[in-house]
């Protein structure tokens, strides 16, 4: 199903994975593997982000995570299914079975939120802060739904991540990512949704130790949603339509 992972040095320099469809032995695309100063950039980035997006209330980031989540299906199910059977040897069925399943979370996310909720004991309140920036190394096996059972948990916290998907599946990991990411983007654009901050947020401690994710690839992407702020790799070979 899975083949080894071959990293290749283009003629520039630049260390690449060498992406092969492990049935035909295609090589679907060329993906540059980041340096160890661009993962810092990636986690620095996040941690700058992560402040605001912890700030706004539980409800509002299990919404927008909700509807983020969403978008992987409506960015192209059947597209990220080919790319998945392609990358790593899963049958068609299966990775469309995947693509859907996690296309809706909504009553994962709805659990994830019950138990960020304040709790009371007696005259005491129990209430959780955000860890800072997570970092997620997704294994290659299930890549959209370990990417999404890893970042609901940590976003709805009201932690910023930093996503390594796996190198067997670069592109597919980039999908996922990339379809949160401008979901979430046009939310936060969108002049009908207001921001609802959480009360005392301003006096609410830093954010803890950072988690440090694998230099293998990893970048920053732009855009508001820098909870997702992301790891993605960039191809250099457009990957082929066959499956």
């Amino acid at each position: 199903m899975v083949q080894g992972v071959k990293i290749a040095v283009n003629n520039e320099g630049v260390s690449e994975i060498v992406d092969v469809n492990p049935a035909t032995g295609e090589v679907i695309a060329r993906v540059a593997c980041s340096t160890r100063a661009q993962v810092d950039d990636a986690v620095a980035a996040a941690k700058a982000i992560q402040p605001s997006w912890a700030a706004l209330e539980l409800a509002e980031r299990a919404e927008l995570v909700r509807l983020a989540i969403r978008r992987i299906a409506e960015s192209g199910s059947d597209a990220l299914a080919r790319l998945i059977t392609q990358e790593m040897g899963k049958t068609l069925g299966e990775a469309q079975a995947e693509v859907a399943d996690n296309a809706d979370m909504d009553e994962y996310i709805s659990l994830v939120k019950e138990a960020n909720e304040p709790e009371v004991h007696g005259g005491s309140v129990i209430v959780r802060h955000a860890h800072g920036v997570v970092s997620i190394c997704a294994p290659w096996n299930y890549p959209v739904e370990e990417i999404v059972l890893l970042s609901i948990p940590a976003l709805i916290a009201g932690n910023a991540i930093v996503v390594k998907p796996s190198e067997v599946v670069p592109l597919s990991g980039e999908f996922v990512v990339s379809a949160i990411k401008d979901a979430a983007e046009k939310e936060e654009a969108s002049p009908t949704r207001p921001r609802k901050k959480r009360k005392g947020s301003k006096n609410a401690p830093p954010p803890a130790t950072d988690g440090a994710p694998s230099p293998t690839k990893s970048r920053a992407v732009g855009g508001w949603f820098s909870p997702l702020k992301t790891s993605q790799s960039r191809s250099a070979v457009a990957p082929s339509d066959a499956p």
